[in-house]
């Protein structure tokens, strides 16, 4: 994508916001209950959330705001798993 090295490091900065606030997913895997399932009703719930996202990001045009939103997405859905 002949991105600059201010580039990557302001998206990798960006895409990092929910690694800085992971205390967060740990919080609402607490207060949270998907399906009535605890744990299992996170992965049931975002690994399908996870492959989605990475489908989308394989079959849409490279550009930057697509990688941005995917990668976010990922990250997203990984900490909630992480998190279960």
């Amino acid at each position: 994508m002949h991105a600059t090295a201010t580039e990557v490091s302001r998206h990798r900065l960006l895409t990092a916001i929910p690694i800085h606030v992971a205390f967060l997913f740990g919080l609402a895997r607490v207060r949270w209950n998907p399906f009535g399932l605890t744990d299992c009703g996170f992965f049931l719930l975002f690994a399908p959330a996870s492959a989605a996202a990475l489908l989308w990001m394989a079959y849409s045009p490279l550009s930057y705001p697509v990688l941005f939103a995917g990668m976010l997405l990922l990250i997203f859905s990984f900490r909630f798993i992480s998190a279960a």
